[in-house]
């Protein structure tokens, strides 16, 4: 991944409850774990997650921030904040908004590189 190489941030977003089970929490937490070790700086951002899961950040020290709304203007400002240059967002969902072009567009627009992570075959992904 080419962005590792010059240590960027990798911001992921993903949500956890019982509606939806942890699989996204678990897969983009064991990304993260990996990239950390490359010396990327990682950051969880997330609207509906379990305390327990949180609890498991803060043990490998992985900053988090619960968002109030999953909308790209809301996302893109929230990355903003932490004031990192060369980043990416990376989201683990099945939600269809994420796949709207509009949405892609506008965090690409931004600057901020996108990588979606779904099993749904049928979602619009307008790759990097």
């Amino acid at each position: 991944m080419g962005i590792s190489k010059k240590k960027g941030a990798v911001f992921f977003y993903c949500n956890a409850n019982p509606k939806i089970g942890t699989g996204h929490f678990w897969r983009s937490y064991r990304i993260a774990n990996e990239l950390k070790k490359t010396g990327t700086k990682v950051y969880f951002l997330f609207g509906d997650i379990s305390e327990k899961l949180t609890d498991t950040l803060e043990g490998k020290a992985i900053e988090f921030k619960k968002v109030l709304s999953s909308r790209s203007k809301v996302l893109i400002s929230t990355i903003k904040t932490f004031q990192e240059s060369r980043t990416m967002l990376v989201i683990d969902s099945d939600d269809t908004k994420f796949y709207s072009e509009e949405f892609q567009n506008d965090i690409k627009g931004s600057g901020i590189k996108l990588m979606l992570i779904t099993i749904n075959p049928n979602f619009y992904y307008l790759p990097d």
